[in-house]
């Protein structure tokens, strides 16, 4: 799946991750892989999470604050884009995934 974030597009696919991780955002290949092994609440929510991780860094805000600061921004912006959209609009948005695993 291909998503924009401000003019950038980032490929989103489900992936063998590391195990501490839920998702992962590479700004630089601009590609977000998440876990295949969680349910379809939490693809949705990590996927809203290392979305605003990608528009914290586009708009330049991740280089004026610290990392826990950026955490708090987009654990909270992903959890109010969850609650918002619906859920047949979240599983027309996930039915474009594909797992594939990430390269480190």
């Amino acid at each position: 799946m291909k998503i924009n974030v401000f003019g950038i597009v980032f490929t989103v696919r489900l992936a063998e991750i590391p195990d501490n991780l839920a998702g992962l955002c590479d700004y630089d290949r601009k590609k977000i892989y998440i876990s295949h092994r969680q349910s379809i609440e939490e693809v949705w929510t990590t996927l809203l999470h290392e979305l605003g991780h990608a528009l914290m860094i586009r708009s330049g805000v991740a280089q004026s604050v610290s990392n826990d600061v950026i955490e708090i921004i987009v654990e909270n912006y992903s959890r109010m884009l969850a609650e918002i959209i619906s859920v047949g609009e979240r599983d027309r948005i996930l039915s474009g995934l594909k797992k594939k695993k990430a390269r480190k």
